[in-house]
């Protein structure tokens, strides 16, 4: 009986392996939907669960750090997302969103930073959820421009109030932010240290909207 689980656990470790190579092949297959260069404003390192680890695992940030209030998400989009106004708790929904890069809606989160005191150019992620969507391809072509507009999976999550007391609250946020790096650019991470901001990650999505990483340099 004991055998018998663990071939069970073996072969459905396999599958699961499997699945995952398969599907990062895909989507790594063609052309690539975008590529764009971050620093460690937008990719911080994942703290290892002990020092002999030499895995890197770099975590995406959007403004505001790992959860963001959107203006776009108002009761319209939300709708169109899957949302009702009915006051009643909903579970989060896996969706699409543009996420810009050092453009206007940066510019203007800086601003509104900057009023209140708040603003350091140096430490402040230039990625800015700008759009949401269920449909990928509608979202890109809708944002065209690859150089400055990531595609890219997010969740969306929200809180109506109650009848007497409506009060919509909103937010977006990466749907998988950590993203593996594999070698040798972890190994070139890893020589240089933990001084912030030291180093560039060349990004690349593909055909699944799913980033991976293509390369590294020191600043």
């Amino acid at each position: 009986m004991k055998t018998g689980s663990l071939v069970a656990a073996i072969v459905t470790l396999l599958v699961a392996n499997a699945f995952v190579l398969f599907h990062a092949h895909a989507n790594r297959t063609g052309s690539a939907d975008s590529e764009l260069v971050l620093s460690e404003r937008e990719l911080t390192q994942v703290p290892m669960p002990n020092d002999d680890d030499s895995g890197v695992a770099l975590r995406m940030q959007w403004v505001s750090p790992f959860r963001q209030q959107a203006d776009f998400l108002d009761r319209n989009k939300l709708r169109s997302l899957g949302f009702n106004d009915n006051f009643e708790p909903q579970q989060p929904r896996r969706v699409y969103a543009a996420v810009e890069y050092a453009g206007p809606a940066w510019a203007a989160q800086a601003q509104r930073g900057d009023t209140l005191g708040q603003f350091n150019p140096d430490k402040l992620s230039q990625l800015v959820a700008i759009d949401a969507g269920l449909n990928p391809e509608r979202l890109r072509a809708k944002y065209p421009d690859r150089s400055k507009v990531l595609v890219m999976a997010a969740v969306v999550g929200m809180s109506s109030g109650s009848p007497s007391k409506p009060n919509l609250y909103a937010w977006i946020s990466p749907a998988n932010n950590e993203i593996h790096v594999p070698r040798p650019f972890s190994d070139q991470i890893q020589k240089m240290g933990r001084s912030s901001p030291h180093f560039h990650v060349h990004l690349r999505f593909g055909k699944s909207f799913e980033p991976w990483v293509v390369g590294v340099e020191p600043l």
